[in-house]
């Protein structure tokens, strides 16, 4: 099977894809509005593009019209935000922030998931996530046609990284006992639990 993708349409793309290029990590992103709202969404086209300097990307998709998700809005407003990873345990309150809720509805209080302060940047940080990375907008890139921009993928600066204490040893985060989850395709998810290991890194 052969498949030219600009001949697809959006869907198409999407189904394809977002089905074969996987497992993904999910970032539950949270952010302020200029404000105050709180924000909470996840994201899977996202991941580490740099350890020096640490830099991060997600790419929120724009609306069937082109609007922006609030997102993303936040973050060129206050150009600040938080990466939260997501565990088993969190999975069926991270699928609680995906809804289209209108843009001063709280997330946090949808899900039932537990804003802590930051140390560096405004937006709270998730709890019940044991990986957290306090970020800082470096560069907004917009994607698709100049007249019709589909996706805008946000690089963020890592400023500090918080480690629940019993999944930190000598350097290295324990995402393993953590049971990190992905994200696959057509509503399917990955555990992190059936490894297997080549090499010393």
């Amino acid at each position: 099977m052969k498949i030219d993708v600009e001949k697809l349409s959006y869907g198409e793309r999407h189904k394809l894809l977002g089905n074969m290029v996987v497992p993904r990590p999910i970032f539950l992103v949270s952010t302020l509005s200029k404000s105050g709202n709180a924000n909470l969404a996840p994201y899977s086209l996202s991941n580490i593009i740099c350890y020096t300097p640490p830099m991060v990307f997600l790419t929120p998709m724009r609306k069937n019209k082109g609007g922006k998700r609030d997102t993303m809005v936040n973050i060129e407003q206050t150009r600040e935000f938080v990466i939260n990873m997501v565990t088993e345990d969190m999975a069926q309150q991270m699928t609680l922030t995906s809804g289209a809720y209108p843009p001063d509805v709280d997330e946090f209080k949808i899900s039932g998931l537990t804003p802590v302060t930051s140390d560096l940047v405004k937006p709270p940080r998730v709890a019940e996530s044991p990986f957290n990375l306090e970020c800082r907008l470096s560069q907004i890139i917009p994607l698709g046609d100049p007249a019709n921009i589909t996706a805008d993928m946000i690089i963020g600066s890592i400023l500090r990284v918080h480690i629940a204490d019993n999944y930190y040893s000598d350097g290295v985060a324990d995402t393993v006992s953590a049971h990190l989850i992905g994200r696959m395709g057509l509503g399917f998810y990955t555990r992190t639990r059936d490894l297997f290991k080549m090499g010393e890194n």
